[in-house]
């Protein structure tokens, strides 16, 4: 039997049909569940070539994977290809969740005790106090959890916690909407000289999914600081590159304040992220098709699953406003394509010298093929999107 691959991937024969994104995230979240040890801690980053691991540690992407667990959790709960993996699902995300409430602290600077961050490498930074955030907003409710998960993955004090963790964001915006990459700058600093890639739109998805939570207004007016800006930033310039977290943030804050500015804004990075992925672009090779263009590079699946992800939320925004979606709706059908090919599965994972290990996980790229946790995290909950286009396309046929 012969199989064809290129550059080691085995090609699929047309877009993906809803059973084959299925099987891709049912493969997929298994991979990231078996990641989790006894322990609670991931395998945070795996060298197929080498069958061995890595030193390194992030506890930033550690929250981040559980936030994805509890994802792909809920979705084991609706979809039926999945229903028996709900167990594996919420037994891993009780034991890596432990983790998170260690590493959680008073950050440096906060006289009054209220703020709360998760620590990594002493430091308190927006992005890991926002991720955090989300990550306890994602938790099943606790009467649907199994009775003895329900103290592990819900504590006392969790209350105090989150609104610790929304307060320590709210700090880490200034006057002008921008957000301070540490919480020791916000402390003594007036204005944020240099704003960090991505923490601005994970700190507006945070507060504004915390709103949704709570009615809070105190959340959606420090979103609303950043989205402003974020808005006044990209207007300005159409070339700076579209923040996928951004993105993702601005459909809560249009369902919360209705203002137009922000689907606009949401519609137009989306366009544009959309130029730079190669069904737009000609493609030059067939295993780069639904990938995002590098500069003198090979494509990579971290660009493929976070902007995935992104556009899955500007389609959503564009659904409920009644626009049409149809081009956004075609990125997330191609990208998920081009993340099933790349993804370990039973024919392309023979010649190396593990297979067991990485069957289900989306490798960094076309020719990098080491993986790393959270880059699985952004794929499945961006294929999610894909899905949900094929179907709510079938439905209107």
């Amino acid at each position: 039997t012969y199989v064809d691959m290129v550059r080691g991937n085995v090609l699929i024969d047309g877009p993906p049909d809803e059973a084959a994104i299925l099987e891709s995230l049912r493969l997929g979240g298994l991979w990231l569940v078996n990641t989790v040890r006894e322990d609670g801690r991931f395998d945070y980053e795996y060298f197929p070539n080498q069958d061995k691991g890595s030193p390194d540690y992030n506890i930033v992407r550690h929250a981040g994977s559980v936030y994805g667990l509890f994802e792909m959790y809920h979705l084991a709960r609706e979809e039926k290809a999945m229903s028996a993996d709900q167990g594996k699902y919420i037994d891993a995300a009780a034991r890596s969740i432990g983790y998170i409430y260690e590493a959680m602290e008073v950050p440096a600077k906060d006289e009054t005790g209220l703020r709360r961050c998760l620590i990594s490498n002493s430091a308190c930074e927006s992005g890991s106090a926002a991720l955090t955030l989300m990550t306890f907003l994602a938790r099943p409710p606790r009467e649907e959890l199994p009775a003895q998960y329900r103290d592990v993955i819900y504590r006392e004090g969790d209350d105090v916690l989150m609104e610790g963790l929304g307060l320590t964001l709210l700090d880490m915006i200034d006057a002008k909407g921008r957000v301070f990459a540490r919480y020791r700058e916000a402390m003594s600093m007036d204005a944020v000289k240099k704003e960090p890639a991505y923490y601005p739109g994970e700190t507006m998805l945070a507060l504004m999914k915390y709103h949704q939570a709570t009615g809070d207004a105190r959340w959606l007016a420090g979103a609303k600081a950043i989205g402003d800006r974020q808005v006044a930033v990209y207007d300005k310039d159409r070339f700076t590159w579209p923040d996928h977290w951004v993105m993702q943030a601005l459909f809560p804050l249009w369902q919360a304040t209705k203002e137009d500015a922000y689907a606009q804004t949401a519609y137009k990075m989306a366009t544009h992220s959309l130029t730079e992925q190669y069904p737009v672009v000609w493609t030059p090779f067939a295993d780069y098709h639904g990938s995002w263009r590098r500069s003198s590079d090979v494509p990579r699946t971290t660009r493929a699953g976070s902007r995935l992800e992104a556009i899955r939320g500007v389609v959503h925004l564009a659904w409920e406003a009644g626009q049409d979606a149809t081009v956004w709706e075609d990125g997330l059908i191609a990208a998920s394509d081009h993340l099933i090919e790349k993804q370990f599965r039973p024919d392309n994972v023979w010649f190396l010298p593990n297979p067991d290990k990485v069957q289900g996980a989306y490798p960094m790229g076309i020719v990098d093929n080491h993986l790393r946790i959270d880059n699985n995290q952004h794929a499945l909950v961006g294929m999610v999107g894909a899905l949900e286009s094929l179907r709510r396309r079938a439905k209107h046929q």
